[in-house]
């Protein structure tokens, strides 16, 4: 059997169950599933934090782990479907969430959607769209269903001198 032991603060505790999944990332840089198996009972006084015992599948299905490796790893603590959309997407009026799809025919669609987790600047949307039709994604505020738009790509962002490579000259 091969397992992580994960030295988890008392604070995150009770957000771990047996059974939920975890990524864990070798320090080589390779990821693999496991399954919660057990929380120890208690915290250690000193470092106040608990073991979570995660079972990893073993063979040559384990990303290159091997025992006494250090690791590192994230636990899955909930999922949900839905859409992300940026924040500037999404329009409040009169108490409720809209976005506007983009028809075929280039006219606005205001469509009332029901939001759940955000995440920086995405928001997701639970409700009201499919994902068939494109969004509006700036300047919706401005906009009422049925006006005339016109789609136009982003341009494209030139990489910055702090980003470029740099290259080293030596001189004789």
């Amino acid at each position: 059997r091969l397992e992580w032991r994960a030295e988890v603060v008392g604070q995150d505790l009770a957000r771990i169950r047996s059974g939920q999944r975890a990524l864990v990332t070798s320090n080589a840089g390779t990821s693999v599933e496991g399954t919660v198996r057990s929380i120890a009972p208690t915290l250690d006084p000193a470092k106040r934090v608990a073991l979570v015992y995660v079972d990893l599948p073993g063979g040559t299905d384990n990303g290159g782990l091997k025992a006494g490796m250090y690791a590192s790893g994230q636990f899955i603590l909930g999922e949900a479907d839905g859409w992300l959309v940026p924040q500037t997407a999404v329009v409040s009026r009169d108490g409720f969430n809209y976005v506007f799809a983009v028809s075929p025919q280039g006219r606005v669609l205001q469509r009332k959607v029901s939001l759940g987790a955000r995440q920086g600047e995405l928001v997701q949307v639970l409700e009201g769209v499919d994902g068939e039709m494109p969004l509006v994604r700036a300047g919706a505020g401005f906009l009422n269903d049925g006006d005339i738009v016109r789609v136009t790509r982003a341009p494209a962002v030139a990489a910055s001198a702090a980003s470029a490579p740099a290259s080293a000259a030596s001189q004789p």
